[in-house]
């Protein structure tokens, strides 16, 4: 089966989960399952399982 350029681009695609807040025991069972987990900084949106997942 022939893949689309598009389908190529998210086919290696990371899960993100993202929300205003996030409790810490959420964060860890999302990292655990190789979700990245987003949530509201002081002015934006910040990747707060990044090095779990790519380290």
């Amino acid at each position: 089966m022939r893949i689309s350029g598009i389908e190529q681009q998210f086919e290696n695609a990371g899960v993100i989960f993202g929300s205003w807040s996030i409790p810490d025991e959420v964060v860890a069972r999302l990292t655990q399952l190789g979700i990245y987990a987003m949530q509201m900084g002081e002015d934006t949106m910040e990747l707060v399982s990044a090095s779990e997942l790519e380290g």
